[in-house]
């Protein structure tokens, strides 16, 4: 299982549209899931800090992943442009990987 974790800073007035295309029904998820190998979204909030949320992307395998950004390049670029404004701050907190399939 190969997941990618990403860190959002969210204001109040913004919270809920993000939440809806971020979250396990949103736009980025409809497009993971044109791909062979994705799992799911998690999209978690801090509980001390209900500004912060995080993603986490799992994928069958880091290959499924990499043949997904580069067979869907263009369509993941452009919905980060245009998804891009939901979010104060975003920060890629790693990659990781585990062998429980």
């Amino acid at each position: 299982m190969f997941t990618t974790i990403w860190e959002f800073e969210v204001d109040a007035d913004t919270r809920d549209d993000f939440v809806r295309v971020y979250g396990p029904a949103g736009a980025w998820v409809q497009l993971f899931r044109t791909a062979a190998g994705f799992r799911e979204t998690i999209l978690l909030q801090d509980v001390a800090r209900p500004e912060r949320l995080v993603t986490l992307d799992r994928w069958d395998s880091r290959a499924a992943w990499d043949a997904f950004r580069q067979g869907r390049h263009d369509a993941y670029t452009e919905l980060d442009l245009v998804t891009g404004c939901l979010a104060r701050t975003e920060r890629h907190l790693g990659t990781l990987e585990d062998d429980r399939g």
